[in-house]
């Protein structure tokens, strides 16, 4: 199933200090967490909302909630497009997208050009 990237929203961003340690103990974390939402009343579009989390110790903390939006060239099942979207890996297409985003918003901030290493998905 066919479907394309219409917009992405930044709905939420936020820039402060680190905490005193990570989750895993490393000076460095990238999270990133998605959820799909149906769109129940024409069938063919979904929302893709990807909260992250990004930390580098002793500098900053950034969280952002990016809200993508996507369109099916079909109608099709909330299910369907639960499938249709693990399918494609969707985290590999909105990657490119928050990795941009967060390097930009940090070095417009002041901040030395961050190292985010490519996510592998589950």
């Amino acid at each position: 199933m066919e479907f394309d990237l219409i917009n992405m929203v930044v709905s939420d961003l936020k820039l402060g200090e680190p905490p005193e340690e990570t989750e895993l103990g490393t000076p460095n974390q990238f999270k990133m967490q998605t959820r799909l939402e149906y769109n129940t009343t024409d069938k063919v579009t979904i929302k893709i909302s990807a909260q992250v989390g990004m930390i580098s110790l002793e500098k900053y903390a950034v969280t952002a909630v990016f809200d993508f939006y996507f369109k099916f060239r079909n109608k099709v099942t909330g299910e369907e497009a639960d499938q249709y979207v693990q399918e494609a890996k969707i985290e590999l297409l909105i990657f490119p997208h928050v990795s941009s985003y967060m390097t930009n918003f940090l070095v417009m901030s002041g901040y030395t050009r961050p190292s985010i290493p490519w996510m592998i998905p589950k």
